[in-house]
């Protein structure tokens, strides 16, 4: 794992270790809020150009690629409390 793609394996495993009702509130907001430098990383990435997409370092891959992956996660605890809001969240992975 490169050293990019620690916050979002740190959010990862909080996701993961997660037993509560409403992942968001509980997890990733207070994990967005305390992620400064990964805002204003993805700001700048957004105003790339380029034809057709913007140059990318290996490092930048890396990164997309870990919060693509929380993206995921996400997604599926939000159609999880759709299916079942006793439930609440429980990771299916």
């Amino acid at each position: 794992m490169h050293s990019d793609q620690q916050p979002y394996r740190d959010l990862y495993d909080a996701i993961l270790e997660y037993e509560g009702a409403d992942l968001y509130a509980d997890v990733a907001r207070s994990w967005v809020q305390r992620q400064d430098e990964e805002r204003r990383w993805l700001a700048a990435f957004a105003q790339r150009t380029g034809s057709p997409i913007p140059e990318a370092t290996t490092e930048d891959l890396w990164r997309l690629y870990a919060l693509s992956r929380i993206i995921d996660i996400l997604q599926l605890s939000f159609i999880q409390q759709l299916a079942d809001p006793e439930k609440g969240w429980a990771p299916q992975l």
